[in-house]
């Protein structure tokens, strides 16, 4: 999921409607998590639930291919007397800048035979009607004498008061190339914007595919709590290492696979390259994100090949799942891990969402330095899992909850204060660990709660983590997307690395007064007077040593 926002930006979508399709996804995300979490303890067959999510999975992954990159061509130049536009041709060249008579004026340049669907922008001021078409009609005598007649709706005519030509912008959905070989093709090409079906096309898209991919990571969390029991529960982080390393990998190789197949279509550097001065050419335009597709599929099949088999030694659990409910919402420490899970959630939801939208769209990162950063992130994340659990079992969830949004806090602010590459792999490497930190806490958190009540209603654990994460990383992600995702169209991003480590910060001054109040007023109640009525009949048969 590290490429699903860069990936749908190429569409035209903007910051806000990213936050939409965030909304809808996590609302699907949501009502997954609740869902298979408690089915998942009553299951006898919980390698089949690996196997058909992570097919699904891949299967929504695999559609992606019909979703359109929207595109539009960008022509700058005048506008004469007879409604001719002439367009005006800058030349860049080992990133210099040159004016199109000077250098390069013997260069064969690759213009469409004609263009269409074309709007104007003239003064600051652009027509969204897309109703203009034009015919290309050159001098093969002279190779800077090229114009574009009007074949479809009417350009207006000079400046009647100065009889000047004007200057204008046009913008366009389609070209028809020319069949020359030996020319330089235009760099004109910018995102366009999303129409309505494909914005509709995006919310169902990444609904789906979110619905079926966030019930993965939290089966096998449970499952490995599970197995761990609770006197190796502070063990939990060393196996979740392992999902990290994975994580690392697949991001990695995916921003090196993309980075390489689209230098493959980019000219090289040392060619004069032909554009137009209105055009900022930047990484973002050029950005094939389609093997995000393609390997994101691959990674999934084989997740269902390995999640479909089946273990050994398999006892059914049966649950009362009103009985799970009410331990939770009863239960102090559940109480405590929800209310951290809700407030974390709304503020790293910037990060959930749009950390690699603003790095690969403002800051102009490629998307094999992506993978770099992803990586710094295991080389910090991953020794600091290992460590996790026992931190939090020595100083407790609470202060372990408080320091790691210290450390969010620094993590965020150094990308707003600093601009070099090698800060962000170092800031990485030092505060991401405030992750692993908060998510060992408040999964420690949600497991105790469940622990407690097992002689109650059966092993709700999974019904403990799956309403904690969608509380982190769904509920909280559909309230904070959409909102960042708005202030991400009115601030820029750098602005709002500032406004998320100062929250931050803020959090982790609440975090003890909010589990002061919380154990004040609990403190004539035990985890243990969590009753189940003597009517109600439980069946319990825990698997000790494996999972299905």
């Amino acid at each position: 999921m590290v490429y699903i926002n860069p990936l749908l930006s190429t569409s035209g979508l903007t910051s806000t409607q990213l936050g939409v399709t965030a909304l809808a996804a996590h609302i699907s995300s949501t009502i997954a998590r609740l869902v298979i979490g408690p089915i998942a303890d009553g299951t006898k067959h919980r390698h089949v639930v690996f196997f058909l999510l992570s097919l699904a999975t891949a299967m929504f992954i695999l559609s992606f291919f019909a979703f359109p990159r929207m595109t539009e061509y960008v022509f700058d130049g005048k506008v004469h007397e007879d409604g001719v536009f002439v367009p005006h041709v800058v030349w860049s060249s080992n990133g210099t800048e040159s004016n199109y008579s000077n250098k390069y004026s013997s260069q064969k340049i690759c213009w469409p035979r004609s263009i269409e669907q074309c709007n104007v922008m003239n003064n600051g001021t652009r027509e969204w009607n897309f109703k203009l078409g034009f015919r290309l009609q050159k001098n093969d005598t002279n190779l800077m004498d090229v114009k574009y007649i009007v074949t479809n709706g009417t350009l207006w005519m000079n400046d009647a008061t100065t009889n000047a030509s004007k200057n204008a912008r046009i913008f366009c959905r389609y070209t028809h190339p020319v069949e020359e070989e030996a020319c330089h093709k235009l760099r004109n090409t910018v995102k366009g914007a999303a129409t309505v079906s494909i914005f509709l096309m995006a919310i169902v898209l990444r609904s789906l595919v979110t619905m079926t991919h966030s019930s993965i990571p939290n089966l096998l969390d449970s499952t490995t709590y599970g197995i761990l029991e609770e006197h190796k529960a502070h063990m939990y982080g060393r196996s979740r290492a392992f999902g990290s390393a994975g994580y690392v990998a697949a991001a990695l190789s995916t921003g090196l696979y993309i980075s390489s197949i689209s230098n493959q279509f980019s000219p090289p550097s040392n060619q004069p390259n032909p554009g137009f001065a209105s055009i900022q050419h930047s990484e973002e335009n050029t950005v094939d994100y389609k093997p995000t597709i393609i390997l994101g599929s691959i990674f999934a099949f084989l997740g269902a090949i390995v999640g479909g088999i089946p273990s050994s030694g398999i006892k059914p659990v049966t649950i009362n799942l009103r009985k799970a409910i009410l331990i939770g919402i009863r239960s102090p420490a559940m109480i405590k891990c929800s209310i951290n899970s809700f407030l974390s959630g709304l503020v790293y939801s910037y990060l959930f969402e749009f950390y690699f939208f603003v790095l690969t769209s403002e800051y102009n990162v490629p998307p094999y330095f992506i993978g770099f950063l992803v990586l710094s992130v295991m080389i910090g994340e991953v020794p600091a899992f290992f460590v996790a659990g026992s931190l939090v079992k020595r100083f407790g969830e609470t202060a372990c909850i408080a320091a790691a949004h210290i450390l969010f806090g620094l993590r965020v602010l150094s990308f707003g204060v600093f601009s070099n590459y090698l800060c962000y792999i170092g800031s990485e490497i030092l505060f991401t660990t405030g992750f692993s930190l908060l998510y060992t806490a408040l999964i420690m958190q949600a497991g105790s709660a469940g622990r407690n009540a097992e002689a109650e209603a059966g092993d709700v654990v999974a019904s403990m983590h799956a309403l904690m994460n969608a509380i982190l990383f769904s509920i909280t992600s559909c309230i904070g997307g959409p909102i960042w995702g708005v202030l991400l169209d009115r601030f820029t991003g750098r602005q709002l690395f500032y406004a998320a480590s100062v929250s931050s910060f803020v959090l982790a001054v609440f975090t003890p007064v909010i589990a002061y109040f919380i154990d004040l007023c609990f403190c004539d109640s035990k985890e243990k007077d969590i009753l189940v009525e003597p009517t109600d009949v439980v069946k319990i048969e825990i698997d000790k040593n494996g999972f299905n």
